[in-house]
């Protein structure tokens, strides 16, 4: 994302490109670019010219947002940190409160970060 948003709002870059910018494979990056595109975060463009593009509307949304979009789990779905099968409110192990709270506090600390801020000048 930091690298599509250096390249600017709307500018296709083609899946290739980015993966070789970041270092990650082609295969990984094509899946979170489709994710990324199915949620609405990017465009698709096709054809010549094309590739993928941060939508306007990217620039504002938070690091958390990001995390979101391509996250495969539910918001709250937390695996407990002692890997107890049966660990939640109502059923806590005991490190479960301390836990959620600093779920809750990285969750904020990345609330408060849009994309747009994160863009070297």
């Amino acid at each position: 994302m930091l690298f599509l948003a250096e390249q600017g709002i709307g500018v296709p870059i083609l899946c290739r490109d980015i993966a070789h910018a970041v270092g990650v494979s082609e295969p990984c990056v094509a899946s979170v670019l489709r994710i990324l595109a199915k949620r609405g975060v990017l465009e698709s463009l096709k054809g010549k010219g094309g590739g993928f593009a941060l939508r306007p509307e990217a620039a504002s949304l938070s690091a958390y947002d990001i995390l979101q979009a391509v996250s495969t789990a539910p918001e709250k779905q937390v695996h407990c940190i002692l890997g107890q099968k049966v660990c939640s409110d109502l059923h806590p192990c005991p490190l479960h409160t301390a836990w959620m709270e600093l779920q809750e506090q990285q969750n904020n600390l990345l609330r408060g970060f849009c994309l747009a801020s994160l863009i070297p000048s």
